[in-house]
C-alpha cells in the first residue's frame, strides 16, 4: 500500500480491481482524513527492470519480449480503462521471479484529478526503453526523444519500431516485424536475467533494492 500525495491526488474509492498480467494490479484505492492510498498487489522481490539493466546484458530477443508485453499492458491500460500511465520508464516497470514483465504505479494515473501524458506519451516511452536497454549510459544521460539515441547500435527492424513508437498507438506497434522476434511462449524466457540480477542471491536481502509500489 502506498499513499497518494500532493495537487493531483483526489478523493475516490477504486470502483473494481485494475488486474492484468503486465500490470501490478490494483486492488483498491480509498481516502481516509483527506489521504488517498492505493493498495496494490505484492510481487515477492520483484527488482525493477532498471535494476536488471544494470546487471545484466539484454539481447534483442528479449527486448523485443519486453516490448511486446509493455505495449500488451498499455492497449489494456489505453483501451480498456481509457488512463495513460504519463511516466512509463524502467524505474516504474518490474520483473519478476516469473520473469514477467509488469508496469508499475499505475493508481498514480488512474486516480490523479489531472491526467499525466498522454497514450503517445507512453508509446514513445517504449522506444526510449528500447534505447536504454541496448546501452544503459542512455538511462544516466535521460534521453528525451528517440531520436537522440546513436541507432546504428540497433538492427534495422529495431531501429524501424523506435522510430515508430513516435507516432504510432501500441494496438498497432504490437503488429512490427522487430516483436516476431519475441519469445512466443511469452516472457518467462526473462526469468534467468532475474536471477542473473541477484547473483548467488546475495542481493536478496534487499542490496538490489527492489521497487517500491
Amino acid at each position: 500500500m502506498r499513499e497518494l500525495s500532493g495537487p493531483a491526488a483526489r478523493s475516490v474509492k477504486l470502483s473494481q480491481p485494475v488486474i492484468h498480467k503486465n500490470l501490478v494490479s490494483l486492488v483498491d484505492a480509498f481516502s481516509s482524513q483527506q489521504r488517498t492510498f492505493l493498495v496494490y498487489s505484492y510481487e515477492h522481490l520483484a527488482v525493477s527492470l532498471g535494476c536488471a539493466a544494470g546487471a545484466v546484458q539484454f539481447s534483442e530477443a528479449d527486448i523485443a519480449t519486453i516490448c511486446k508485453e509493455l505495449l500488451e499492458g498499455l492497449v489494456y491500460l489505453h483501451e480498456a480503462l481509457g488512463f495513460a500511465h504519463g511516466s512509463l520508464d524502467c524505474s516504474n516497470i518490474i520483473l519478476t521471479s516469473e520473469g514477467e514483465i509488469k508496469i508499475a504505479n499505475i493508481g498514480d494515473s488512474i486516480m490523479s484529478a489531472k491526467r499525466p501524458g498522454t497514450p503517445q506519451h507512453d508509446v514513445e516511452a517504449i522506444g526510449l526503453i528500447v534505447s536504454a536497454l541496448t546501452d544503459t549510459k542512455c538511462m544516466i544521460d535521460g534521453m528525451k526523444s528517440v531520436s537522440s539515441f546513436a541507432s546504428e547500435q540497433l538492427s534495422s527492424n529495431a531501429r524501424s519500431f523506435v522510430q515508430q513508437s513516435e507516432d504510432h498507438p501500441a494496438r498497432e506497434l504490437l503488429k512490427h516485424e522487430f516483436l516476431q522476434l519475441s519469445n512466443p511462449g511469452g516472457s518467462w524466457s526473462l526469468k534467468r536475467h532475474y536471477f542473473e540480477t541477484f547473483p548467488m542471491g546475495i542481493r536478496i536481502a534487499g542490496r538490489a533494492d527492489p521497487i517500491q509500489y
